[in-house]
């Protein structure tokens, strides 16, 4: 039995025969520019193009945060504990550094290309924006947290 050579769309993540190959000039995951050949449905299109567009702007720039923010969130509060400053200090140091790493993720919900592969852009941006917005409420969380 014949069966159709089906695709699955970048955006929706539906498989489908109905999709077209578009090929953009994009980043890969280290923000080097490479072209690559997404299927997407038509109707689509112009959803991934603004995306493939913001990826390119600030694809970097989320990238840079989140690596500057993570050496941040080790090496700050190793100093802080080497200075013997108060806990409660580290406690607001670490919290609002995470919290920090919360926004980045909700304005740039830029997930892995895995996570675009298995549920498509429109998903995997839905939970990266849930995910940033837990990492900010786990800041706030911190920051708050009673000191014993």
């Amino acid at each position: 039995m014949f069966q159709e050579n089906k695709q699955k769309c970048i955006w929706s993540g539906k498989k489908t025969t109905d999709v077209k190959p578009v090929t953009l000039e994009t980043l890969d995951r280290f923000t080097i520019p490479t072209e690559k050949t997404f299927y997407v449905l038509p109707e689509f299109e112009s959803k991934l193009r603004e995306f493939n567009d913001r990826f390119i702007t600030y694809g970097r720039t989320f990238l840079y945060l989140i690596i500057g923010l993570t050496i941040l969130l080790v090496v700050v509060p190793l100093l802080v504990l080497a200075l013997s400053v108060s806990e409660k200090f580290l406690l607001l140091v670490t919290g609002f550094i995470t919290s920090l790493m919360g926004i980045v993720v909700v304005i740039f919900p830029f997930t892995t290309p895995e996570t675009i592969h298995w549920l498509g852009i429109r998903k995997a941006q839905k939970i990266g924006r849930f995910v940033g917005f837990l990492t900010l409420i786990l800041g706030i969380v911190i920051i708050f947290l009673p000191n014993h």
